[in-house]
């Protein structure tokens, strides 16, 4: 059997920024995935029976790509997305994060209309009304030219993100040749990392 490479876990507090990055790229590529369905879907002229499909994947895309313009622990890292936009994709950027922010994340928006309709009874029956409803009117995604402008912002940025990610993981690499004893490392080979089963949402992230 040939020789396999292998990893150990060790407490890296350094790797905070490399694992913005990739959690990033991971939101990114979950986001650019569920825009390109919306197109497949699109590419068809909709033709689908069931629209909540379409209403998931725009849904899902324009929160995810939000997700890595939010702040928090992120805050660094978003400046340098920022700053690998030309002013054309800040226009979108700034389109796609107003509709996250106004319509899709919000249970009050202008992608759903709603006005009170009157239901009269017919007039040889006698003129009275019967009953009030809402009609209702569901935008359900944009125009198909801004959602493949979408995939081409992603495209940008994310190419940026894969860059930072090489730099990052190979100034820790220096770090940690510098700081673990190789034959430590290697006596760490058996180690297995356990992920949480279930997160407390009180807590906010740390990284090891």
């Amino acid at each position: 059997m040939p020789p396999t490479a292998r990893s150990v876990y060790v407490d890296f507090p350094e790797a905070a920024r490399l694992a913005d990055l990739q959690s990033i790229s991971y939101d990114l590529l979950r986001s650019r995935d569920y825009v390109q369905k919306y197109l497949d879907i699109a590419s068809a002229n909709f033709r689908t029976n069931d629209s909540s499909h379409i209403d998931c994947f725009t849904a899902f895309a324009f929160i995810l790509y939000g997700r890595c313009f939010k702040g928090g622990v992120r805050r660094t890292t978003e400046r340098g997305l920022l700053s690998a936009m030309n002013e054309e994709d800040r226009q979108i950027h700034k389109l796609i994060i107003d509709l996250r922010d106004k319509h899709y994340a919000h249970s009050v928006n202008e992608m759903e209309q709603h006005k009170a309709s009157i239901w009269l009874n017919p007039e040889e029956h006698g003129r009275k009304i019967t009953s009030v409803s809402i009609g209702s009117h569901y935008t359900i995604a944009p125009d198909v030219a801004f959602m493949t402008n979408m995939v081409i912002l992603i495209d940008r940025i994310r190419a940026w993100v894969i860059t930072e990610q090489k730099i990052e993981s190979k100034r820790l690499k220096e770090i940690a040749e510098e700081r673990f004893p190789i034959d430590m490392l290697y006596e760490l080979e058996n180690s297995h990392y356990k992920p949480k089963r279930s997160v407390d949402p009180s807590k906010s992230r740390k990284y090891s």
